[in-house]
């Protein structure tokens, strides 16, 4: 049996939207490349077509690989226990500063460090993994203190 994939509700939109692009719109333009290379060459000779099909079936092999994954996910609900966990939001403050910091933890999957969606697998994910309000924790020799945990983002 293949791994269970535990993902947020939004991380598994994602890679459904994905899949839909994949499959509505880069398979079909890529699908379309390779029939007007036809109509111009000698398919034994012509590289542009043996470059347009090798990019339909890297298409292809993206799309099945992205279904197989799809099936594996379990989208998770994190609980509001005030711990730390898949899916929640945490706001730390570090030592000395006035600016709070909010992370979404999120499986490498959907990590997206631009979007405050940290991986509970990088070094800092693991240290919010289960620390609740109130925790002081020191991360590359800083010391920072959970401020809040809650499911659903502020905005």
């Amino acid at each position: 049996m293949d791994r269970i994939i535990q993902l947020t509700k939004e991380g598994k939109r994602e890679l459904e939207n994905e899949l839909l692009i994949l499959e509505n719109d880069i398979l079909k333009k890529s699908q379309q490349k390779v029939k007007q290379a036809r109509g111009f060459c000698d398919f034994s000779e012509d590289p542009v077509y043996a470059q347009y099909l090798e990019e339909s079936f890297e298409v292809r092999e993206k799309i099945e690989k992205l279904k197989a994954l799809l099936t594996q996910i379990e989208v998770i609900e994190p609980t509001n226990d005030g711990i730390a966990q898949l899916g929640t939001y945490v706001d730390i403050l570090e030592d000395g500063e006035s600016e709070v910091e909010t992370y979404q933890l999120v499986h490498s999957l959907e990590a997206d460090i631009e979007r405050n969606k940290l991986s509970v697998d990088s070094p800092l994910g693991q240290q919010l993994l289960g620390r609740r309000v109130g925790d002081v924790f020191v991360f590359y020799d800083n010391e920072f203190e959970v401020k809040e945990i809650r499911i659903k983002s502020k905005a």
